[in-house]
């Protein structure tokens, strides 16, 4: 299961390799990566129905890179690291700049800057109603 944080910690490598029964669930607002890390209509679907995505969907949206059988999960893992790993250094880590600027230039950064300073906002101003909301059964079901 990688919920939430897990989601916020997945979200924030380079590749992902998933075991076939993994689940995926992401978070709200803290790093809030969804519309970048899936379609937009289906990021919307996953935090409006407040549903799991299972590694193979993952897959198919760009989430995750690789699915694997679980037993196999750490053998191919590292073998994804070893291959890469033949590549030049310096070469990985420009073409690895060069991306994150293109992903920076088109919002990226504003984008968790700003979906924080809502969650900051939204936990200083806004936890007594939500408090409510989750005691009286409304809200979100998480």
């Amino acid at each position: 299961m990688c919920i939430f944080g897990g989601w916020m910690f997945a979200a924030a490598m380079d590749l992902i390799v998933a075991a076939d029964d993994a689940m995926f669930l992401p978070a709200l607002m803290q790093y809030f990566s969804i519309p970048w890390d899936l379609p937009l209509r289906k990021a919307k679907e996953a935090v409006f129905r407040d549903r799991f995505i299972g590694a193979e969907e993952a897959c198919r949206f760009g989430f995750v890179n690789y699915v694997v059988p679980r037993d196999r999960l750490e053998e191919e893992t590292m073998a994804l690291a070893n291959e890469i790993a033949e590549n030049d250094p310096f070469t990985l880590r420009m073409a690895k700049l060069a991306m994150n600027s293109a992903q920076d230039e088109m919002g990226f950064s504003n984008s968790i800057r700003n979906a924080h300073s809502q969650y900051s906002q939204y936990m200083v101003h806004g936890l007594d109603s939500y408090t409510k909301d989750k005691l009286e059964g409304r809200g979100f079901r998480r």
